[in-house]
């Protein structure tokens, strides 16, 4: 099934389905995911954003299926803070943060952190996810290299190549394989900066 630009395995979720949607922005995922009845919680840092995806969720009446949670992934376990760059673009809900981005950004701000063991104990009552999708504009190279994938059996990447100047990628490949994770699907042009992969894993 698509959700925009993200093609989920349906045979790998289980009834009702659960995911963590890590960048969700304005619930290009979390939206349509919930409209198959499944529960969501969605992780926007940019507080304008999430404020949208707030009043979409609220519009919808999805607000038993989609937990919106002001926050960015981080690899430090308990809730934390730091400061992000934003880039606003010219379209209004397409502002992006990139660490290591060189351009001068036109705000910074502070803003709440979790670590994915946080979101799964605190949001999902500690059961690993049916799904973890990941768009986190350069910050996918580090919780991909030291989170706890354990359970979850489906992960999306939107892989930023862009911010990946400690040479990352491939180390992020190697330890999914060494998981027991295959890859089975990609969205975009692998040579291009940014694509997406999706890596399934069978749960015995």
């Amino acid at each position: 099934m698509m959700f925009s630009d993200y093609k989920v395995r349906m045979d790998l979720l289980s009834c009702p389905p659960t995911a963590i949607d890590a960048g969700a922005a304005l619930g290009e995922f979390c939206l349509p995911w919930a409209l198959m009845g499944g529960r969501v919680v969605g992780l926007e840092p940019i507080p304008y954003l999430a404020r949208e995806l707030q009043k979409n969720v609220d519009v919808n009446d999805y607000g038993e299926l989609i937990t919106v949670v002001t926050a960015a992934l981080d690899i430090r376990e308990g809730p934390g803070n730091r400061l992000i760059n934003i880039w606003k673009s010219n379209h209004e809900a397409t502002s992006f943060y990139l660490k290591n981005n060189m351009k001068t950004p036109d705000v910074v701000v502070m803003v709440n952190t979790l670590s994915l063991a946080d979101v799964i104990r605190m949001y999902l009552d500690d059961r690993p996810p049916d799904l973890l999708k990941l768009d986190i504009e350069g910050e996918e190279f580090e919780i991909l290299l030291t989170a706890d994938l354990t359970g979850i059996p489906q992960i999306i990447v939107e892989f930023h190549r862009e911010a990946d100047v400690e040479n990352q990628y491939d180390a992020c490949w190697e330890r999914l394989r060494n998981l027991g994770y295959v890859w089975d699907w990609h969205h975009g042009n692998m040579k291009c900066h940014q694509h997406i992969c999706r890596f399934v894993k069978e749960m015995k």
